[in-house]
């Protein structure tokens, strides 16, 4: 009896563990320059939250209100 070998699978390139090959979150992370163009369409600015992360962290804070959202920055304690 012969028997069957298997043909090596590709393997995707490892760009985090939490990030699945093909989503979104994928995409986001190999463009920067959208995330930043999101924070910045609703008033977050980047350099800001930057600083804070280094800081220590920070807490974005979402408040839906119909149809607009609102987004406000509190650092952490």
């Amino acid at each position: 009896m012969a028997t069957a070998t298997k043909a090596p699978k590709k393997k995707a390139p490892i760009v985090s563990r939490a990030i699945k090959p093909g989503s979104l979150d994928e995409y986001l992370w190999n463009h920067p320059d959208e995330v930043d163009k999101f924070l910045r369409e609703h008033g977050l600015n980047p350099e800001e939250l930057d600083e804070m992360l280094k800081e220590g962290g920070c807490v974005v804070h979402i408040d839906f209100n119909g149809k607009e959202k609102t987004f406000t920055i509190q650092k952490k304690a």
